[in-house]
């Protein structure tokens, strides 16, 4: 058990005196997480954050250049936020010039305020396990509950004849997030209550 104590060890009464603190006893919160933290500490920015795999078909030549829903309805089964995105070549591209641009919607859409894109090139794709990185996601990126995610490949560019990769999709959890961030606000308000009462020192 924790023990608050007033910060002078002296409670003032409704007679103008003083009483000895009795203290006030709450109890501790136990941590399996396996983490590290201390009092004080900060919650880290990656709290809840995670990667969705999307593969895309065997072939990139299988795209074209029509414009594709490479996948779609893909449920999200939290409150989230996509944070960021990738490709990860896989099979090494070809094709004169080929270069296709994929974007991502969350339910009809767009993710991103100026839409987030990620342009796939046959220079980028020239050896097995290279990275492109999507433009950086500004607003437009978050889903209620349920939510779908699609990912799409847009009527423009220039076909691949091979290659193959998949996309990472950093979402990050706004259901752990929020929880999070109610722990510390809730700690924050009672930590002032204590302190408005006389019971902690203020710091």
């Amino acid at each position: 058990m924790a023990r608050l104590v007033p910060a002078n060890g002296l409670i003032s009464d409704a007679f103008g005196g003083t009483t000895p603190g009795q203290g006030v006893n709450v109890a501790d919160i136990t941590d399996s997480s396996a983490g590290t933290g201390a009092a004080g500490g900060t919650i880290a920015a990656g709290v809840g954050l995670y990667p969705l795999t999307i593969p895309v078909p065997a072939n990139l030549s299988t795209l074209g250049t029509g414009g594709v829903d490479v996948a779609t309805g893909i449920v999200v089964p939290h409150k989230f936020a996509i944070d960021s995105w990738e490709f990860i070549t896989t099979v090494a591209g070809t094709g004169a010039g080929a270069s296709l641009v994929f974007n991502l919607e969350i339910s009809t859409t767009d993710v991103g305020t100026t839409p987030s894109t990620c342009t796939v090139t046959l220079a980028g794709t020239s050896d097995i396990g290279e990275r492109t990185a999507g433009t950086a996601v500004a607003g437009a990126n978050t889903g209620a509950a349920d939510a779908a995610i699609s990912l799409e490949v847009a009527g423009s560019g220039t076909a691949f004849t091979a290659g193959s990769g998949y996309f990472v999709v950093w979402i990050k959890n706004m259901d752990i997030a929020d929880a999070f961030a109610v722990l510390a606000a809730q700690d924050a308000a009672e930590l002032s209550s204590l302190e408005g009462a006389g019971y902690m020192a203020t710091s």
